[in-house]
């Protein structure tokens, strides 16, 4: 388990077969690179599936966008699971038009 670091935006949780990866703040040019290094990391990894966590992310930026699609579309190809967690209205806005609608999950147990 790793806690919040206030330098970056990001947390995460394994849980068996899952990485739990938990974004807050702003996605943009001054921290895709960050993301990205976490998501090709993430979906990499021994995980089946990787969570994304967006329900704290006010803005992403289309930059930001493209590592999330990146990601689903690696997932996809090694059969792997990506869900994108709650995004925020403006957040899955974007997300719908760079075509990851369907990795986008409303309703969480």
């Amino acid at each position: 388990m790793s806690a919040w670091n206030e330098d970056l935006p990001f947390a995460e949780v394994a849980y068996d077969d899952t990485l739990l990866l938990q974004v807050r703040g702003e996605i943009d040019i001054a921290n895709v690179a960050q993301l990205k290094g976490q998501l090709i990391r993430a979906v990499t990894g021994p995980w089946r599936t990787v969570a994304l966590d967006l329900s704290e992310v006010a803005f992403l930026g289309v930059t930001g966008s493209h590592p999330i699609e990146e990601a689903a579309t690696s997932c996809e190809r090694s059969g792997r699971r990506l869900h994108i967690i709650r995004p925020q209205p403006q957040v899955r806005w974007l997300l719908e038009r760079v075509g990851v609608a369907e990795a986008i999950v409303t309703d969480v147990q």
